[in-house]
């Protein structure tokens, strides 16, 4: 009866996973077949039609017309002045409508036609000059057309895209984003002319970072990221902007990616990996990537002007002399990197003593009578060890120094107190030279920053004024700003060379993006790109020096002998300590040097849990984690002051390291604050 009963459940068991199984072969093979429609209508296979391009998600979500913003509603919402006719909202109420009406077959093609909206010639070409300077627009495929001889020539694909743009002008104090707002992210946004103010959390932010003028872009990165705005942007003038819709954005980026890849052949009998593909395949891989490297390059940017701040605005993570809260600390500590080695000899040593004892209880014999005179041979040596933690035992945790076996180890002790002593001096020694290099570093950016700041002064002093207010002239300040645009622009150059997270402002993509945001001018931005084999650190450095002989030519600032050779010395004088700094680095430890110490610490640190347990028994164990946290801990400190830009990957968010960003920040509030305070003068003013 039981094996009728067990049988009758086997059966049925059986007949439930065979049509399970036959439900999820079936399952499988119809996504397989789904997926694989999708696959071949994005991929040209070898002897067959192109066929059309597909947008995926993208068109479905945009079929919705609420999601693109009428001339009307966008006038409503900020009360602006448009300039667009009223065939183009026409265009875009179409569109959005023909979305509606497209058939809704997965296997039919949802193809988005972009809006176009007219422009003249000249407005033509200032969108296609910014666009071609700004690397999300680099990539697609239409903007590299080039003739035989490699000159970038028109080509029809750029001519779309920048049709796509919808020309508006917005009156002054109108609020083009707001901070933290998600529901209006669709578009971005090219300053054609006027000028607008960046705040976040409420504070403008310092120049040049706290003002968006012509060529600048707005909006870019909800547009890229779909969040919500990160800044809010507020017309300080009249506004005259040109935006762009994110459907239209992601248009041309898919016919960037289609075009890109029209020449990849795939054979039909080849086997697709159907898991590695969806909706978005190529398109969606592009965007990552550039996401990724826009937030890159933002970082250093938000670092550089203030938005983030490493250690609370100072330049190293500053402490507190109290006793308890210097004991209370731990995340940027020497204990928060030593702990490991430090428990991990501590386990060494632990296993030595039980496997000693052990060894001599039950192989030779000759039991060691260290820890408790009561527990016998026979007994654990675990209970024995838990008994000296706890009571201390009756005969202490010292080993009997009689026995032979300590007796045998006493040579081992005596060698170890020897290289005791040398490690001591030759880590101390090494410890002290990190050091001196780390305030060496440290003295040099200091320096650096009062080299730009006396040349500011200089200047602000000699420049050409009024002789009837007293002010500036128009020139004069002109000049100015155009010598402080050039040394806040070669400063961070410069340590964007030395510093490896910010080496990204040096690549064509870095010097773009400091364009959009309006770190730089578009003119210095030609130049930047056209110099040959010498980086913008370079070249921005000869930029003052050249402007400062170009104001002695015009008679903006005074061409005497003394002050021609005052700022000549200030400019080579602060090159030198530029090149200072990496000379520091690169020269900083000898190999050999830095191998001999590592060596001779380990070694030491090695031999202590052996070496100690003939004089310390049981309580070798916490001596040798103690001197693990010293030693260790002071090499580590030295590797650390060895590194003070946190070049390396050996310990990120040291307390020491230095953020560079305030040494940046600091000469770039500098470069104007000299200006500043002396566009007036307490007395009259006379030129003889």
């Amino acid at each position: 009866m039981v094996i009728s009963a067990a049988t009758l459940f086997l059966s049925s068991l059986t007949l439930l996973l065979a049509v399970a199984n036959a439900l999820l072969v079936s399952s499988s093979h119809s996504s397989a077949t789904s997926i694989n429609k999708g696959i071949r209508s994005r991929i040209q296979i070898r002897g067959g039609d192109n066929g059309s391009n597909s947008n995926g998600i993208r068109n479905i979500k945009n079929k919705n017309p609420s999601s693109l913003l009428s001339q009307q509603q966008h006038q409503n919402q900020h009360g602006m002045i448009t300039d667009s006719t009223a065939a183009a909202a026409t265009t875009t109420t179409t569109n959005a409508n023909t979305d509606l009406d497209t058939d809704s077959d997965s296997d039919s093609s949802q193809s988005h036609v972009p809006n176009v909206f007219p422009k003249e010639e000249k407005e033509l070409s200032f969108i296609k000059e910014v666009l071609r300077a700004n690397f999300l627009f680099q990539d697609f495929s239409s903007i590299h057309d080039e003739d035989q001889k490699g000159n970038v020539v028109e080509s029809l694909g750029l001519s779309t895209v920048v049709g796509s743009f919808e020309k508006y002008t917005y009156k002054r104090g109108t609020v083009l984003c707001t901070q933290g707002d998600s529901a209006d992210t669709d578009y971005l946004y090219l300053i054609a002319s006027g000028s607008c103010s960046v705040c976040i959390d409420g504070e403008k932010l310092p120049d040049p970072y706290g003002t968006m003028g012509e060529g600048s872009l707005i909006g870019d990165l909800a547009m890229l990221y779909g969040t919500a705005r990160a800044a809010t942007v507020r017309c300080q003038t009249d506004v005259t902007v040109y935006r762009l819709h994110r459907t239209d954005f992601y248009h041309f980026l898919d016919q960037s990616s289609t075009s890109s890849n029209s020449n990849v052949d795939v054979d039909v009998d080849v086997d697709v990996d159907v898991d590695n593909y969806n909706d978005y395949d190529t398109v969606s891989a592009r965007q990552k990537e550039i996401q990724q490297q826009v937030k890159e390059i933002d970082e250093v940017i938000d670092q550089i002007s203030g938005v983030k701040s490493k250690y609370d605005g100072s330049i190293i993570r500053q402490f507190q002399p109290e006793r308890y809260w210097l004991w209370s600390r731990w995340r940027g500590t020497i204990l928060q990197h030593a702990w490991k080695t430090a428990a991990m000899n501590m386990l060494v040593s632990l296993f030595f003593l039980a496997g000693l004892r052990l060894a001599n209880n039950h192989i030779f014999n000759n039991p060691i009578t260290w820890p408790v005179g009561e527990y016998r041979d026979t007994e654990c040596c675990t209970m024995a060890l838990i008994h000296v933690v706890l009571v201390g035992g009756k005969d202490g945790a010292i080993p009997d120094a009689h026995h032979p076996m300590i007796i045998r180890m006493k040579g081992l002790y005596k060698l170890w107190g020897y290289t005791m002593s040398i490690t001591t001096f030759v880590l101390t020694f090494f410890l002290s030279q990190a050091y001196t290099l780390w305030r060496d570093i440290y003295t040099k950016g200091r320096k650096i920053q009062g080299r730009l700041n006396d040349i500011s002064l200089v200047l602000a002093c000699m420049v050409e004024r009024n002789p009837k207010t007293g002010l500036y002239t128009d020139r004069g300040n002109s000049f100015l700003n155009e010598v402080a645009m050039s040394s806040r622009l070669c400063h961070a150059f410069s340590w964007a060379g030395l510093v490896k997270r910010f080496n990204v402002l040096l690549t064509p993509r870095g010097l773009s993006r400091m364009l959009s945001r309006g770190v730089m001018n578009r003119s210095q931005y030609d130049t930047l790109v056209g110099a040959d084999n010498c980086g913008p650190q370079h070249v921005t450095l000869m930029w003052i020096m050249a402007q400062i002989f170009q104001g002695m030519r015009e008679g903006i600032i005074p061409k005497d002998t003394a002050a021609r050779g005052l700022l000549i010395g200030k400019v080579c004088d602060l090159r030198g300590t530029l090149g200072g700094v990496g000379d520091s680095l690169d020269g900083k430890i000898p190999l050999a040097y830095a191998h001999f110490v590592q060596l001779i610490v380990d070694i030491f640190l090695m031999l202590a849990p052996f070496a100690l347990y003939s004089e310390l028994g049981f309580w070798s164990v916490p001596a040798v984690g103690i001197l693990n946290i010293f030693y260790s801990g002071m090499l580590d400190l030295a590797k650390i002051l060895l590194d003070p830009l946190d070049n390396s990957d050996f310990y990120r968010d040291s307390a020491v390291n230095m953020d560079v960003g305030v040494l940046i920040r600091e000469s770039n509030a500098g470069s104007n604050r000299w200006k500043s305070g002396l566009q007036k003068l307490p007395f009259k003013y006379s030129e003889s």
